[in-house]
């Protein structure tokens, strides 16, 4: 295939237009040095156009029917979805630090990740105070009566670990050590997309790297560290549609499933993919011509 019908073709199917017009350009200002070259070799131009004309249909429409395959391959149930969306969207409000003291005798001589391994909830562990002592859940400490054991958890699982560790205290009445944990505290941004559908169990960051994740930011909701990175379908819809560049299948996803929030992941990746097309086309015409 030449490679302005490849170029083309890359664009038109990423549904990419700024994409066709800056390959034109960046092909006669490495073949000839000048975009005007084009008055005297038309073909090369005519070539991309037409390339991005045949590929352009084919693109949006295979985008719509990735969408709908999608749904029918995994069966997804779209009230479980929206119900999903509108329970993570409330989890911030239910979230809350607080600090558990150590009564509970069944618990004592205990290390903390039998604990967590037993009790599944919406909850991370972020702390253990143990007089000037402070412990994080990768020095899996052994439990002792009259510990201090800070989370921040659900409202679901505040009575549950009342009632594992025993005596819920007042975060101030804790002292300044467990507000104020040894332990530096960083936000860090997941770029990687090889880590899109794990759980943050499987990526062993506590016995690999010294860390604890506490909470996770997704689209301006706080999820504990418990939850999987997993993607509600209604995001993928939108992650699909913005890394191609398709507003045909934004705009199907958001009418036929009746949810903004394909939305709000189409505007998340559009930016990044757009330009990530048109760089790809600029350097596969520098790299060859």
């Amino acid at each position: 295939l030449p490679l302005p019908d490849m170029v083309g073709t890359m664009s038109g199917a990423s549904t990419n237009t700024p994409g066709m017009g800056t390959a034109q350009q960046t092909w006669y200002d490495a073949a000839y040095g000048t975009f005007l070259a084009e008055v005297d070799d038309p073909d090369t131009s005519s070539a991309i156009a037409n390339s991005f004309a045949i590929a352009y249909p084919v693109g949006l429409v295979a985008a719509v029917l990735v969408i709908m395959l999608l749904k029918v391959i995994f069966r997804v149930d779209l009230r479980k979805e929206a119900r999903a969306l509108v329970a993570a969207a409330g989890e911030e409000d239910r979230l809350q630090s607080l600090v558990f003291e150590v009564t509970n005798p069944a618990v004592c001589g205990r290390r903390i990740s039998e604990l967590l391994a037993k009790f599944e909830g919406r909850y991370s562990v972020t702390a253990i105070e143990r007089g000037a002592e402070s412990f994080t859940v990768v020095d899996d400490p052994v439990l002792e009566a009259g510990d201090r054991v800070c989370a921040d958890l659900s409202s679901e699982s505040r009575m549950m670990l009342r009632l594992c560790f025993g005596k819920e205290i007042e975060t101030e009445a804790a002292g300044p050590s467990v507000s104020h944990s040894l332990a530096a505290t960083h936000s860090i941004m997941v770029t990687k997309s090889s880590l899109t559908g794990k759980k943050i169990k499987d990526l062993h960051l506590d016995r690999d790297y010294g860390v604890t994740v506490v909470r996770i930011l997704r689209s301006g909701v706080e999820l504990v560290a418990r939850l999987a990175l997993k993607q509600n379908f209604y995001t993928i819809c939108g992650l699909l549609s913005g890394a191609t560049t398709n507003p045909v299948a934004l705009d199907f996803s958001s009418q036929a499933y009746r949810n903004i929030h394909p939305g709000v992941a189409y505007a998340a990746v559009y930016p990044f993919a757009l330009f990530l097309q048109i760089l790809s086309a600029q350097l596969l015409i520098l790299l060859c011509v």
